[in-house]
């Protein structure tokens, strides 16, 4: 006999069954490229839902201080996981930056003879985690190769009455030591300017990266709302400066406003923006600015090709790594001198 537990939905007021061996069959027979198109594709619909319901492009909106994270777990989420857990909170108004996995829910509703009300159990994120597999461990064909493995999660305000249902576990990570900001994030980011040679020129009315004279154009910090919309407006055009270092556009190819190289360089510059946030723990408010319509063109290209967004966070995560090390190499060329 199989194991059941139920959930209610508030919106459909009835029962949602879950068999976890349907589940871990289903999950059996997808690859790798499978498991990741098939998170792509749901996080895609997440975003055309919020576009088409008009809330314009708040799925980028923010880069909160500190990463999201498992409530079980002392690490926050990295990788993939980064970006999506953002966009999920931003798409759905959830403010918490703590998940837990369906099946860690269900075993403690079973655990606990205790029925979990859950706003929307379909309303899920799968997020991935690469799992260090070793074969014949201690011999001379020793092999050592990682598999994905998907779960799938909620953020913990979708339990009803949730701070009552995880109490202890939610408030023990109140004690949890946080990152503190970063203040030199100035010479962070000239460190790595340094380091490639890019020129930046300060004032103006906009913000810009010009690939022809690998220059950086921003506005003086007094003329941003704030010192978080500066450093977001920073990063962003941090992450532009990657372009043509790791072959994502050639400096001397002007990139045309709304062609679709300019269209994805503009969302791996904002999600470089969201993980450089994280990194230095701060928050930001700030947003894509721009017109509905194109808008509608995003919600019609991740439709038909969810996994841009899957590369875009990709490419994004390159660009981040590059300018850390590159500020690593600076730095040790200052210590050296």
């Amino acid at each position: 006999m199989q194991s059941r537990i139920f959930v209610l939905s508030r919106k459909k007021a009835n029962f949602l069954s879950v068999t976890k061996k349907f589940c871990l069959m289903a999950y059996a027979k997808m690859s790798n490229k499978e498991k990741l198109e098939n998170a792509a594709k749901r996080l895609a619909d997440q975003v055309i839902e919020s576009i088409n319901q008009g809330k314009g492009a708040t799925w980028l909106k923010p880069w909160h201080g500190g990463g999201c994270q498992n409530i079980y777990s002392p690490k926050p989420y990295s990788g993939y996981n980064t970006i999506w857990t953002q966009i999920y909170n931003a798409v759905h108004g959830y403010e918490s930056q703590f998940f837990v996995t369906a099946n860690k829910l269900f075993a403690m509703a079973k655990e606990r003879k205790q029925r979990i009300v859950i706003d929307d159990p379909k309303r899920l994120l799968t997020v991935t985690f690469y799992k260090p597999i070793i074969k014949n461990e201690g011999e001379e064909n020793e092999e050592k190769f990682f598999a994905l493995q998907t779960y799938n999660v909620y953020n913990v305000e979708q339990v009803e009455n949730y701070k009552d249902f995880f109490g202890d576990d939610l408030t023990k990570l109140d004690t949890i030591e946080k990152p503190q900001p970063i203040f030199e994030i100035d010479q962070y980011f000239n460190q790595y300017l340094d380091n490639q040679n890019i020129s930046i020129k300060f004032g103006g009315e906009s913000a810009a990266y010009i690939p022809t004279m690998d220059a950086l154009r921003m506005p003086k910090i007094g003329q941003f709302v704030g010192e978080s919309e500066y450093y977001s407006t920073f990063a962003h055009e941090v992450t532009h400066t990657t372009g043509p270092r790791l072959g994502r556009f050639k400096a001397d190819d002007p990139i045309k406003f709304g062609n679709d190289v300019y269209s994805e360089e503009e969302l791996v510059a904002e999600f470089g923006a969201v993980m450089f946030g994280q990194h230095f723990n701060i928050s930001c408010d700030s947003t894509l600015r721009n017109s509905e319509a194109y808008l509608i063109g995003w919600a019609k290209k991740f439709k038909a090709e969810p996994m841009i967004i899957l590369n875009a966070i990709k490419k994004a995560s390159k660009a981040f790594e590059f300018v850390e090390n590159c500020v690593a190499e600076q730095s040790n060329i200052k210590i050296a001198a």
